[in-house]
């Protein structure tokens, strides 16, 4: 490398000798170098393949808005089609869809490449758009049979539920190229075709690949699970969560200190006051895990149900504490320096009744008295038989909690996110008819339990009077109350010694979901679905839940420990931190106070 430096170095360098290097380079992927020896070329003489090649260089060390310049100086000198092409791919990386495939189809009416027309499916991949993802794959693949255009089309039928149609692309795909993403969508199209057998061989073949692959173990079973469960096999998707569960195992050996003593972290009520805010300013919220004397008080919220309403807020509370056990556990796993594992019930979101069933035969079958600490969040289930199950194991009543909002609100912001895979508005509202329990009367269906196997119609229940159970034994809390939110996390987490947490505003945030995936609907379009709603009664029974009395009452009983009353306060020596990306780590809270933005 230093003979090509010293050769760019001398003088008298001619033109031919600068081009014929910058292309050697740029072939040997030493792109450092080609951007040198382009850049010295163009000095000498403007050619627009020069530039050209200088663009793709610089895309090469993702400094793609230089490329994006240099392009345009190419085509200031000359317009051609793979300067066009050179110009998407800068721009695709940029997430600058639209102009991208602008300058894709330039290039296109130009020469038609693979590689422009595979582009253009990849940025509408990006933003959600399958169907039209599927047209310009097709032609990539006329021109030139390539794994990633097979893995594209296969992925893209599999998302608009063409299950079957999508099963040839991706075995097609596997056939050039070991790729452990296509072996998983093909199990999902073999799976939802009721393939079962050969899903369970391309499964296996996967794990033949690469060992490590465990995505699958879990994943696989759950799959199996929901189709057996849709085809009305109750006892078979049951064995399937079952299954599932022994690879994410519900009660997980965590030690929160990770294998260091219990030695809080001291600060007082002004330094944490200060470090709230700071974080506010740059679009984060800190719950913080305090030290604490062993009170009935405190041990009351050791064990916590949320009940999961879709778009009322849930995921931001649940995720996180969802994910900090399930790295906890990993941790225990990789190392033998821990001091007091123990025993901690945590679960995603339980969103069918056979994956209750399961949860609730795995509880019964190990031992889970002497939980340490429990956290489970039903979305859209019955929960019931699995509250009562584990409130017998803890021999308490876990506390129970749910996030609500207008219910007009919670509906069209459904709509909405729904919207984001529709391009027509009878896309939206086949959506609907086939997923009738997340738009009618949604707010009532999920809190109310009604003692059934399944959820039942609403004239099942009118049939049954006195079988709807009373709701005074859950909390409510609105959307926007962050205050008590982060009161009752801080609770949580001081009570079951789990780490703090500083998690992203925008985990779950529609409108920047809007603005990475926006909607192909108009919003008339999407208001004309929403009213159609209200027309079918989809509100109704919403409407009749006081939720004001709701959360003034939750607000009046609910009791929080004063960890802040003495001068100094301990804090959990560790910080998980989630980014709105949903990435992970797991800090000293010490470095933390020190330099609150350090790890932002």
């Amino acid at each position: 490398m230093e003979s090509i430096r010293i050769k760019l170095n001398k003088k008298d360098d001619s033109f031919s000798e600068l081009t014929e290097l910058a292309q050697k380079m740029y072939k040997c992927s030493n792109f450092k170098e080609a951007v040198e020896a382009f850049s010295k070329a163009i000095e000498i003489k403007g050619e627009w393949y020069l530039y050209n090649g200088l663009g793709r260089s610089l895309i090469h060390l993702q400094q793609h808005e230089e490329a994006v310049e240099t392009f345009k100086s190419s085509l200031l000198i000359k317009e051609h089609w793979s300067t066009y092409q050179g110009l998407g791919f800068a721009l695709l990386y940029m997430n600058e869809h639209e102009v991208a495939i602008e300058a894709f189809n330039k290039s296109i009416s130009m020469h038609k490449d693979w590689q422009s027309f595979q582009a253009i499916a990849w940025c509408h991949l990006k933003r959600n758009n399958y169907r039209k993802a599927i047209l310009p794959l097709q032609r990539s693949i006329d021109l030139n049979q390539h794994w990633n255009s097979y893995k594209g089309l296969g992925m893209s039928l599999l998302k608009i539920k063409k299950f079957k149609e999508a099963i040839e692309p991706l075995s097609k795909s596997l056939a050039m190229h070991d790729d452990m993403e296509s072996y998983d969508f093909l199990v999902s199209a073999l799976i939802n075709s009721n393939k079962f057998r050969s899903a369970l061989d391309v499964y296996n073949k996967s794990l033949e690949i690469n060992k490590n692959h465990t995505l699958n173990q879990d994943k696989f079973y759950s799959q199996v699970a929901m189709q057996h469960r849709l085809l009305g096999r109750i006892d078979a998707s049951t064995r399937s969560w079952e299954i599932h569960f022994s690879y994410v195992k519900p009660i997980l050996s965590i030690d929160p200190f990770l294998g260091n003593e219990k030695e809080y972290e001291k600060t007082d009520n002004h330094n944490l006051e200060q470090i709230k805010a700071k974080y506010k300013e740059n679009g984060y919220e800190f719950h913080p895990s305090f030290e604490y004397q062993n009170t009935g008080l405190i041990n009351s919220w050791r064990y916590l149900m949320y009940l999961h309403i879709p778009k009322c807020g849930g995921t931001s509370f649940v995720n996180p504490i969802n994910q900090i056990n399930q790295t906890l556990e990993t941790y225990a796993r990789q190392t033998s320096n821990t001091l007091d594992l123990k025993p901690y019930l945590a679960t995603s979101s339980l969103s069918k009744d056979t994956a209750v069933a399961a949860l609730v035969n795995n509880i019964a079958e190990k031992s889970s008295q002497g939980l340490n600490s429990a956290f489970f969040a039903p979305h859209g289930v019955p929960w019931k038989g699995l509250y009562d199950q584990i409130s017998m194991s803890v021999k308490t009543n876990p506390r129970i909690i749910t996030t609500i909002r207008d219910p007009h609100q919670r509906l069209l912001s459904q709509l909405k996110m729904h919207a984001t895979n529709c391009e027509s508005i009878n896309d939206l509202y086949s959506i609907v008819n086939k997923s009738i329990m997340e738009f009618d009367n949604t707010i009532h269906r999920y809190i109310y339990y009604y003692g059934l196997k399944s959820h039942p119609s609403f004239n099942e229940v009118d049939d049954k009077p006195g079988i709807l159970n009373p709701i005074d034994h859950i909390d409510f809390i609105d959307i926007l109350d962050n205050k008590t939110l982060s009161e009752i996390k801080s609770a949580y987490l001081s009570a079951s010694f789990l780490p703090n947490i500083l998690q992203s505003v925008n985990l779950n945030d529609s409108k920047e979901r809007e603005r990475l995936h926006p909607y192909l609907l108009r919003e008339e379009e999407i208001d004309t679905v929403f009213q159609w709603c209200l027309s079918r009664g989809f509100l109704e029974r919403d409407k009749l839940i006081d939720y004001e009395s709701l959360k003034k009452t939750t607000l009046s009983r609910l009791e929080f420990p004063s960890f802040c009353q003495e001068t100094t306060f301990g804090i959990h020596p560790f910080t998980f931190i989630v980014n709105k990306d949903l990435q992970y780590q797991i800090v000293w809270t010490k470095r933390l106070l020190n330099d609150p933005l350090y790890f932002l």
